[in-house]
């Protein structure tokens, strides 16, 4: 038996543990209170932000309008929140199977999460995107956000577009070739589907004409919320420009770090965002911040661009650790498609690069120019959105009073042969009636069309409809498709009926140029898989050899010269270093 000491030692134990079990729970209860209280107050402040925003004055107007309208332009100035809540506001409005559409993966995938964030789901769920090789969706997706491109290429599957009834579509004054397709298909689907609503979404930047273009639709102008801003000019020296080997100067970026550090002391929050014209150009600066940022302890050095995995892309949307600032390389990926908080100094060197035709190799290249106006005032206003903010443009004023008022669209300037064999292979209405937006040159079509004469395979026709009735958004001369189409034909891309063949069909589906396309594709009948893979990157980029930065590569070269051209020395030179 045991004795009543010792059982009044164990009953004083178990009182002891159920007291702290007790205590411990009412620690743990005032922790999830404390949580609970945080989460409560962020909503506080979210809805608070999203009722300031300039959009939220017009939520009546867009839905009423909507009611009304099988086709509503929205046309926002930077910083207006047009992105992230009128999905919101067809959410509310108890819209369903709504799909917005982004030029971008980044801008797909930035949105949606917001978009998920500020109406309290998990993405994936009732918000969900889509982009290539990638998706986040559910049987109980309401609203999907996918890329431009993705969009055109679910009309090969469902021509009507049946899974949605509401199609948004972002950021269309950037007059990308997919967008000015998808504008055209969607002219056509809103006259057979009555059912469908239509939103066009646009910065303020020629909107009568996309207005025009849609028998006048009826256009809702928000204004933008910017703070004051202060453009700097600080034209930066020619012979400053580029180093003795090429690439890029950085001397007068890491200037600027300086300069911000100088000026406006840490406590004085505010990142900076700086332009560049593509990858290489982000890497030169890159190296020489990171060193400058090793020294001061004052900067965390971000690259931005489209080659970047996603991970790394999400990186620019954290915060600063306390006393430093983010300084974000980046293409015009930041110009409009993506959106990222805390900057309050930009930095633009006034150039892009844009895809160009190569008329030696026949190829598209990527090629610097100076931006538009319309551009340069895009990127100035990323610097207004939190606060007084600060432009540094890298030119002078002189060079920015050159500058085209606005961008030239790519329809205008790249080869179209991608563009008419997906059209054909849609089965969309002749091409000779398609109503551009603004007619691409005739040039560029007979040119575009005379690429293919390549193909030389007369094929079995699929029976595809006639594509003369398409209406582009600005409609080429009729004769210049007229020839473009006789090309085509001599050339076996299409037959006398102008009907698609099968290799016209399997080019049409590849994300790749034409020739490139074919070479995978006859490369895989041969059984040629590697060295053409090989083969087709090299055709793809911009040969190293005629690099100023790579000329120390000349020497070794003539080890791997080919009498077949760049493409086969490049061959070589990637076995070799194999």
């Amino acid at each position: 038996m045991l004795s009543a000491g010792v059982i009044s030692e164990h009953d004083s134990r178990e009182s002891l543990q159920e007291a702290d079990v007790e205590e411990v729970r009412n620690v743990f209860h005032l922790y999830l209170n404390f949580l609970q209280k945080q989460k409560f107050e962020k909503l506080i402040k979210l809805r608070e932000f999203q009722r300031n925003l300039p959009i939220a004055q017009h939520k009546g107007t867009i839905l009423d309008a909507l009611k009304e309208n099988q086709v509503v332009l929205v046309a926002g100035d930077t910083g207006c929140g047009k992105s992230t809540q009128i999905p919101q506001y067809l959410l509310d409005a108890g819209y369903e199977g709504i799909v917005c559409t982004q030029p971008r993966r980044i801008a797909a995938i930035s949105l949606c999460k917001r978009v998920a964030y500020e109406t309290l789901n998990e993405y994936g769920t009732h918000i969900g995107y889509q982009i290539r090789f990638e998706r986040h969706r559910s049987k109980h997706t309401k609203m999907l956000f996918m890329t431009e491109g993705l969009l055109l290429r679910n009309l090969s599957g469902d021509a009507m577009l049946k899974d949605f009834k509401v199609i948004l579509l972002d950021e269309i004054h950037e007059r990308h070739l997919t967008c000015d397709i998808l504008l055209g298909v969607i002219k056509c689907l809103v006259q057979h589907r009555k059912d469908l609503k239509v939103i066009l979404m646009s910065a303020t930047i020629n909107i009568q004409l996309f207005s025009r273009y849609f028998q006048n639709c009826l256009v809702i102008q928000v204004p933008g919320r910017l703070f004051p801003i202060t453009v700097q000019h600080v034209p930066v020296p020619k012979e400053e420009l580029r180093s003795k080997s090429g690439r890029l100067n950085p001397a007068p970026y890491v200037r600027l770090l300086n300069l911000i550090d100088q000026k406006y002391p840490a406590e004085e929050h505010g990142d900076l965002l700086v332009f560049l014209s593509g990858t290489a150009e982000i890497s030169a600066v890159q190296e020489a911040a990171q060193q400058y940022a090793e020294q001061t302890g004052k900067w965390v050095i971000l690259p931005l661009h489209s080659t970047l995995p996603l991970v790394e892309q999400d990186k620019v949307f954290d915060y600063a650790p306390q006393g430093m600032r983010k300084c974000i390389l980046s293409t015009n990926i930041a110009e409009t498609s993506v959106t990222i908080d805390g900057v309050r100094f930009v930095a633009d060197s006034g150039k892009v690069k844009e895809m160009s035709y190569d008329a030696g190799s026949h190829m598209q290249r990527l090629k610097e120019f100076w931006i538009s106006q319309a551009s340069a005032e895009q990127r100035k206003g990323r610097a207004g959105r939190t606060g007084p903010g600060v432009c540094f443009r890298l030119f002078s004023e002189a060079e920015y009073d050159d500058m085209a008022a606005y961008s030239t669209p790519e329809i205008l300037r790249v080869p179209l042969h991608s563009l008419l064999l997906q059209l054909i292979s849609l089965g969309l209405p002749d091409i000779r009636q398609f109503p551009f937006l603004e007619p691409p040159p005739v040039e560029s079509i007979q040119e575009s069309l005379r690429l293919l004469k390549a193909l030389l395979l007369q094929l079995i026709s699929l029976g595809l409809p006639d594509i003369r009735q398409f209406p582009f958004l600005e409609t080429p001369p009729v004769e210049s498709i007229q020839e473009s189409l006789r090309l085509l034909k001599d050339q076996g891309a299409l037959t006398e009926e102008e009907e698609l063949t099968p290799m016209g069909k399997i080019l049409s589906q590849l994300p790749v140029d034409i020739t490139v396309g074919k070479i995978l594709v006859l490369g895989c009948l041969f059984k040629l898989e590697e060295p053409v893979l090989s083969l087709a990157a090299a055709l793809s980029i911009q040969t190293p050899f005629t690099q100023k930065s790579f000329r120390d590569a000349l020497n070794a070269k003539k080890q791997v010269d080919s009498d077949h051209g760049d493409p086969m020395t490049l061959l070589n030179a990637f076995h070799h270093w194999l």
